[in-house]
């Protein structure tokens, strides 16, 4: 239960940072855009493939 707690907030700061830099890069290059946005996604996809590791539940 707190483990899903504790998910949730932070899936929540991490989609409020994606969007900051979303904002921020909209002037800026593609290419910057692009590798910000793998690198805000990367944890995000390595917090829900733990969350879904039948070992854990």
């Amino acid at each position: 239960m707190q483990s899903t707690r504790v998910l949730q907030a932070g899936v929540g700061i991490w989609a409020t940072g994606w969007r900051q830099v979303l904002f921020f890069a909209a002037d800026s290059s593609s290419e910057i855009l692009v590798c910000m946005t793998f690198l805000y996604l990367l944890p995000i996809v390595g917090i829900l493939s733990a969350s879904l590791d039948p070992r854990e539940a």
